[in-house]
C-alpha cells in the first residue's frame, strides 16, 4: 500500500508540475502577443494623431 500511495503521489505531483509549467507558458505566450502589438498599436496611432 506505501508503494502505491507513493506512486500515486509521484504520479500527482508530476502531472501537478506539468499542469503548472504549462498554465505559466500559456501565461507567458499570451502576455508577450497582447505586450507586443500595443506599443507597435502606439506608435502606429502616436503619429497619426
Amino acid at each position: 500500500m506505501s508503494v502505491r500511495a507513493r506512486l500515486a503521489g509521484v504520479r500527482l505531483g508530476l502531472t501537478y508540475g506539468a499542469g503548472l509549467v504549462v498554465l505559466g507558458l500559456t501565461i507567458a505566450a499570451l502576455s508577450s502577443t497582447s505586450v507586443t502589438p500595443r506599443p507597435a498599436n502606439a506608435t502606429l496611432v502616436h503619429p497619426a494623431h
